[in-house]
């Protein structure tokens, strides 16, 4: 390994702990009994092979754990389904990709309003 590049390396493995991190999150809530959402810029599966494939398999083993995901960056406003890594066919998530309150390309400005089920904590209208 070229000692030059060794952030690059270590980005692959675990980006700055993040999952790790997040694995210890997922496993505290899990053993609590209680729900996680998980709130980002971009969905980390749509990025870098390894990484993507490390989030999605932290996703398929906590998805009783994480209710939704909740992403935006691309300006639309879109749901996107997660498939299992060992059963493509299977579904195991679903993000809800959130329009921008700023413009971009033509788009303009939204936001949007959720109504949540107040005993399973699950979307029932947006």
């Amino acid at each position: 390994m070229n000692t030059d590049n060794w952030w690059v390396w270590g980005m692959r493995s675990d980006p700055g702990g993040q999952f790790a991190w997040l694995e210890a999150e997922l496993s505290a809530i899990e053993a609590a009994g209680g729900i996680a959402y998980i709130i980002g810029h971009i969905q980390p599966f749509n990025y870098q092979r390894q990484s993507g494939g490390r989030f999605r398999a932290l996703m398929e083993r906590y998805q009783h754990v994480v209710r939704m995901q909740y992403y935006g960056h691309t300006h639309d406003q879109y749901y996107s389904v997660t498939n299992s890594i060992t059963n493509p066919d299977r579904h195991i998530m679903v993000s809800q990709i959130g329009p921008s309150v700023t413009t971009s390309n033509n788009k303009n400005p939204a936001y949007g309003l959720m109504e949540m089920d107040e005993e399973f904590m699950v979307p029932l209208n947006y």
